[in-house]
């Protein structure tokens, strides 16, 4: 990978920036920028064990950042382009520029929101790798989930009450974004979509509910504990109940101890 030299970077991005209204040729610049900039002291076989499922360039953060920062305004001055350009770039298999295309999405205005929406809807698979549907779900609900939080929930709550566990999982993952949001406070909701998945017996489920009950822990220990107590009121998977003992270290001394004594009295 060269040395980056902003000034050269900032007159190459501009150049880009005038293509923002021509997906097909910003495309084929934005490859050239991309390659140049790509690492390649990587060989294959290296940290195989840690090797993304999804083609990398290994470009450096800040490439990704300026063209973050030029785009940002383009992105909200012209919704149409915006939209065309993010939909030219989802396709492309690597992982730089899928996060540019959801980047993209979720700076667009929502006025009115259904495109971003749709859009939401027809990239989110299952079937996409799991670092790909955290850039979806994070970058690219940005404005989504600080703008109209209630109509991206009703949108998660479709893949919540889906038939398949796959689709499920997606949708637990698609939560965390939101509750990590720190403009979002109506916890409630999501306690409540949550609140099947806490007697549920696929250990599948298992990690995102962890993810889940630590960050809801950090928001709101005192909502958390209450619904922890709810969820314990009643019979308990064996699963469920080893997440929560994961958990409740994030608790205060008093309530670890109470909710150690209703785990056992579940499990008895």
């Amino acid at each position: 990978m060269p040395a980056v030299s902003l000034a050269r970077l900032k007159t190459e991005i501009a150049a880009l920036g005038n293509l923002f209204a021509r997906p097909d040729d910003f495309k084929r610049s934005l490859d050239h920028l991309l390659d140049f900039y790509a690492n390649r002291t990587y060989r294959a076989g290296q940290n195989v064990q840690f090797r993304p499922i999804t083609p990398a360039r290994r470009v450096s953060r800040l490439v990704i950042q300026q063209l973050e920062l030029a785009l940002r305004p383009l992105c909200t001055a012209n919704t149409s382009a915006a939209l065309a350009l993010s939909d030219a770039l989802w396709p492309d298999p690597y992982i730089e520029t899928r996060h540019l295309a959801v980047f993209i999405l979720g700076q667009v205005n929502l006025d009115p929101p259904q495109p971003v929406v749709q859009r939401l809807v027809q990239w989110a698979n299952p079937d996409v790798p799991t670092e790909i549907l955290k850039l979806l779900f994070s970058a690219g609900t940005l404005r989504l989930r600080t703008e109209l939080p209630p109509l991206w929930l009703e949108t998660i709550q479709t893949w919540l009450d889906a038939s398949d566990l796959e689709t499920q999982v997606m949708g637990l993952k698609a939560l965390l974004p939101v509750i990590q949001e720190r403009q979002f406070n109506n916890l409630p909701p999501i306690f409540r979509m949550i609140s099947p998945f806490m007697h549920s017996t696929q250990n599948a489920i298992l990690p995102e509910l962890q993810d889940l009950l630590e960050t809801l822990i950090q928001r709101s220990p005192t909502e958390s504990l209450f619904f922890l107590r709810q969820v314990l009121g009643s019979p308990t998977p064996s699963g469920v109940i080893r997440v929560i003992r994961r958990v409740i270290s994030l608790f205060s001394p008093e309530s670890q101890a109470s909710l150690r004594k209703m785990m056992l009295v579940n499990s008895s």
